[in-house]
Formats: structure tokens, C-alpha cells, sequence
């Protein structure tokens, strides 16, 4: 049977745009909120731990704090000018950072967030929608009918059934 669960994280995280006129180009933070909804089969096997469960809750814990990042700043993967220094800097005082491919927006983010999420998640359990909040009226929504999946559409196909 098909279900879906969902997992919320909050973390913080500062950044900056490089190269941007506005109030985002100077170094900033944010408290934000991701929503991650996975679905999949709920586990039958009475002999396995989770069995009732799409997902241990305790064992998708670990993976979103892997992929996301708490109490870091965030540098843009440039190789000049300010991000770079900033990371010299941090790197020279041992503070944490982590390098974001491309710009840390939240429409990048969101994205990467859930790309990265998948990779570790056990075979046919899906990612299906992350929601990440920027600020509590401004959020990134990741959606995975957005960005066809041959192995999401193949689970689908083979799982659901019909009732009446």
C-alpha cells in the first residue's frame, strides 16, 4: 500500500548573493523550515524493525541532516572575489561552511536539497515534494511530477491499485 510521510527540519543558515543589488547581497541569515514528503510501501515484512512503516522516522533523520546544513554559512561556488575570501576566512578560523553549486537561492536550494535527499533514501522510497521556507511567508516547493522520474513512474505503475 502507498503512503506518504512527512519530516520537519528547521536550521540556520546565513548567505549572501554575490552580485546582487539589493538587501540579499549583504552577508544575512535565515531560520528556515523544510518540509520533506517521501513516499513509498509500507513495509510488510513482520521480521524487518519497520515493519508498519513506510520509513523509520529515526533512520530519515540522519540523511536530512547530512544533506542540510545547520549553523553554516552557505558560500556560492565562485573562485574570486568575496565568496572566496569569506571562505579563506572561515577556513583559516575553523568556521563552518559549506559550498553551495551555483547561487544560494531558495529555488536552488530546494532543489538541491532534494536531488541530494533521493541519492541516500532505501530503493522505492521516494522523495515526492520538499517545501523549503525562507523566511514564514516565502518558501521554494520541489515537486517530483516537475522532474520526471523513469524509477518513480515504474514504482507507480507496479503499485497502485484500485478500489472501489
Amino acid at each position: 500500500m502507498i503512503v506518504r510521510v512527512c519530516r520537519h527540519e528547521e536550521f540556520e543558515v546565513s548567505h549572501m548573493l554575490d552580485n546582487y543589488d539589493g538587501k540579499c547581497g549583504k552577508i544575512h541569515g535565515h531560520t528556515y523550515k523544510a518540509e520533506i514528503m517521501l513516499e513509498g510501501n509500507i513495509i510488510e515484512d513482520s521480521s524487518n524493525n519497520s515493519f508498519g512503516m513506510l520509513m523509520d522516522f529515526n533512520d530519515l533523520k540522519p540523511i536530512i541532516k547530512e544533506v542540510i546544513p545547520d549553523h553554516y554559512y552557505i558560500s556560492d561556488i565562485t573562485q574570486d572575489g568575496i565568496q572566496a575570501e569569506l571562505r579563506a576566512l572561515m577556513d583559516k578560523y575553523n568556521m563552518p561552511f559549506k559550498t553551495f553549486e551555483g547561487r544560494s537561492t531558495v529555488e536552488n536550494m530546494v532543489c538541491h536539497y532534494a536531488k541530494e535527499i533521493q541519492k541516500r533514501l532505501p530503493e522505492n522510497v521516494f522523495v515526492v515534494e520538499v517545501k523549503l521556507y525562507e523566511t514564514t511567508n516565502s518558501y521554494g516547493l520541489w515537486r517530483i511530477e516537475d522532474h520526471p522520474s523513469k524509477k518513480y513512474d515504474e514504482f507507480r505503475k507496479a503499485n497502485i491499485v484500485y478500489e472501489d
